[in-house]
């Protein structure tokens, strides 16, 4: 499977799951692939969003919806 769709995989989970995210939840390593934005989410950036605002129960700023919320999941 592509990194990408496994990364789309690895989103849906994490919003599926009822657990709430904290800080320890995005422990990250930096010698692993990188992938852009327009590579993970492509034309559904915003059906990403909106599903992970929910999730998150508030609104997030551009710097807080994709590094913090959608690259480290």
């Amino acid at each position: 499977m592509q990194p990408f769709a496994l990364t789309k995989i690895a989103i849906a989970l994490s919003i599926r799951n009822s657990a709430e995210l904290d800080e320890d939840s995005f422990n990250t390593d930096t010698d692993g692939l990188e992938l852009n934005r327009q590579t993970i989410t492509g034309e559904y950036d915003d059906l990403f969003k909106a599903l992970i605002v929910n999730k998150n129960g508030s609104d997030l700023s551009e710097e807080e919806y994709f590094p913090k919320f959608s690259l480290q999941l």
